[in-house]
């Protein structure tokens, strides 16, 4: 457990890292009045696993941070890549046979904690002469593993650990896309998003087979609302 403490530290730290550089150049290129914008968001994140796990499962909720620079390309098209901590998971509820013959259902969470690199094209419009803007994006993503807990089923007469997240592998591929609103206010721009994320490559070894890539849309899947602002 203090290991998987010490990397989600070390995550968060690189993500603050990451913010203060993208701060750095945008400081640093203000002169030569540079395209680029810079933003970061804050994601309310429901994710979930369904590759052939045991009993049901069901979705967790965590929160996400993500800092980003966007350059423009042409007219409404542009380009951002971000660096930021994305939470996944998911609870498996599962029945026992007690000794008494009756049924007993018991839970267990497996929670997982990524570095992403996602890369977005965007294309945006504005409402007229309003302040308000609207823009769809959609690009690959990158998730590099950095740390995991699994959780214990607790029946009244054993607890069975629910070993599944040192299946996961370390990198996995996926893309993400989404829609987003945004309003001017001064200088800055508050954006709000609903993103969802999915897997390419299999994140998890299943029983010693691993498929290298996979269209099932109910791999890993996560889906996130976002506030940020952008400047």
């Amino acid at each position: 457990m203090s290991t998987v403490r010490f990397l989600s530290r070390a995550g968060a730290a690189g993500l603050i890292i990451g913010l203060c550089l993208v701060v750095g150049i945008r400081a640093d290129t203000a002169r030569a009045q540079s395209a680029l914008d810079y933003g970061a968001r804050v994601s309310a994140v429901s994710s979930t696993v369904t590759d052939r796990l045991a009993g049901i499962t069901n979705p967790l909720w965590g929160v996400a941070v993500a800092a980003y620079a966007q350059k423009t390309l042409t007219g409404p098209i542009s380009a951002r890549l971000e660096f930021a901590y994305n939470p996944r998971g998911v609870r498996q509820e599962v029945l026992g046979v007690a000794a008494d013959g009756l049924l007993e259902r018991a839970e267990a969470e497996t929670r997982l904690h990524y570095l992403s690199v996602p890369a977005f094209v965007t294309a945006g419009w504005s409402l007229g002469e309003s302040p308000v803007s609207a823009y769809v994006f959609l690009g690959p993503r990158i998730d590099v593993l950095v740390g995991r807990e699994s959780g214990t089923f607790s029946f009244p007469d054993e607890e069975v650990p629910a070993d599944l997240a040192d299946r996961y592998s370390t990198i996995t591929l996926g893309a993400s896309g989404g829609v987003g609103i945004g309003v001017n206010i001064g200088d800055v721009m508050i954006t709000a998003e609903a993103l969802q994320h999915r897997d390419i490559t299999a994140p998890v070894d299943e029983g010693g087979t691993r498929t290298s890539l996979t269209l099932d849309p109910l791999r890993n899947v996560a889906r996130a609302i976002s506030l940020g602002v952008r400047w």
